[in-house]
């Protein structure tokens, strides 16, 4: 049975070989015509999610630029930023994070803290600085947010215990970095802030 059969000719062979050589052929024609397409299309659709990212861009700056930190204007910011990252425009993606953070860390400072709720635009900015690798400003922002969490205005001592429980930990962040650093000024500083905290858990 594993004897090939004598009366297979090489003339059949050669034949059956052109066979498959057209069929591949026919395959790599069309897979070829579709790469081409789809490439068309990702083209088509880069440039105009390109002009929709500079178009939000530049509305949204204007606003930004006078000061305006609403909602509206970071989720407008955050879509340009999707839409550059998407594209791989890391340039103008890195440059928009830095505004989102920045707005977030500026909203976050101002803000008179109730309950954990009111660290969130802090806490958004840690995020998006962590996003970026800014260490020195995701330390910054640890420590305000320990600062924040220590000055709670609230008469629920179960709130303010775990606003104490949540300054010591974005203390201790804040701490390490800064002992990386070798800042001792600042880590000395911030011992202090940790044993205040500390005393009211």
């Amino acid at each position: 049975g594993s004897k090939i059969s004598e009366c297979v000719s090489l003339r059949e062979i050669r034949e059956a070989i052109s066979v498959l050589r057209k069929n591949d052929k026919k395959y790599l024609d069309k897979h070829a015509k579709r790469t081409v397409i789809l490439k068309q299309l990702y083209r088509e659709i880069a440039e105009l999610s390109l002009k929709r990212a500079q178009d939000i861009y530049a509305k949204v700056k204007e606003h930004y630029t006078k000061g305006d930190l609403s909602d509206k204007v970071i989720d407008q910011l955050i879509v340009a930023f999707r839409l550059f990252s998407d594209l791989g425009v890391h340039k103008s993606a890195g440059a928009i994070a830095y505004m989102i953070s920045t707005a977030y860390a500026q909203r976050g400072i101002t803000k008179e803290i109730r309950s954990v709720d009111d660290l969130s635009d802090l806490v958004a900015a840690r995020q998006w600085f962590m996003r970026l690798g800014a260490k020195e400003w995701e330390a910054a922002v640890n420590l305000h947010i320990g600062e924040k969490a220590m000055s709670t205005v609230n008469t629920d001592p179960m709130m303010l215990q775990s606003m104490a429980q949540v300054s010591v930990w974005h203390f201790y962040k804040a701490r390490d970095y800064y002992f990386e650093q070798r800042q001792t000024k600042m880590v000395d500083r911030i011992q202090f802030d940790i044993e205040r905290a500390t005393q009211l858990l």
